[in-house]
């Protein structure tokens, strides 16, 4: 049998990853939203944080670049809408909230910034990140109860185990991209 050669391939807008040390700083308590092109996953990932009293928090509303959020929806007062570049916005937040597509939440593990999918059983959209720092650095959630408990679950980790944190962003970075060099770009 033969084996078909692979290698993780680069892209120009993850390099920026490889800029900066994984974020294991715990001063922050705000929270990034990053919506789905899916309205319906958008609108579900919404309502669930509306659901927990992380609703009091300060959250920052990235949408999708494909579906941009409307200047009628309502938000509460600590809630702001952004339009930075995620990178920069990873080092304002403790935490990042995704869909189960987002592939930013994996872009998020490996920055060092924990990260909640929500997943909605409705739909056939799967989560990208593997088994690894579940649970430490990363967690799912269906529903405003788990929520809550995954948000204190994971932050908790990140407080008490910051070497990990880093370690696990690493892995990340290992696994699933690659520094750009005009060697593999050619």
């Amino acid at each position: 049998s033969s084996q078909i050669e692979h290698r993780v391939g680069i892209s120009l807008r993850y390099q920026k990853l490889f800029e900066s040390e994984p974020i294991v700083d715990t001063s922050s308590d705000s929270i990034l939203l990053l919506l789905s092109p899916s309205e319906e996953e958008s609108e579900n990932m919404m309502n669930l944080i509306l659901s927990t009293t992380l609703k009091d928090r300060k959250v920052y509303i990235k949408s999708h670049p494909s579906k941009p959020l409307s200047d009628d929806i309502s938000l509460p007062d600590l809630w702001q809408k952004v339009e930075d570049n995620i990178y920069e916005l990873f080092n304002d937040v403790s935490l990042v909230i995704v869909a189960a597509c987002s592939g930013s939440g994996v872009e998020a593990v490996a920055s060092g910034i924990s990260v909640i999918v929500v997943e909605n059983p409705q739909s056939f959209l799967k989560n990208p990140l593997c088994e690894l720092g579940q649970g430490e650095i990363w967690g799912n959630v269906f529903d405003g109860n788990e929520f809550e408990k995954k948000y204190s679950q994971l932050i908790d980790f990140r407080e008490q185990h910051p070497d990990k944190i880093r370690q696990l962003a690493y892995e990340y970075r290992r696994l699933f991209f690659s520094k750009y060099s005009d060697e593999k770009f050619l």
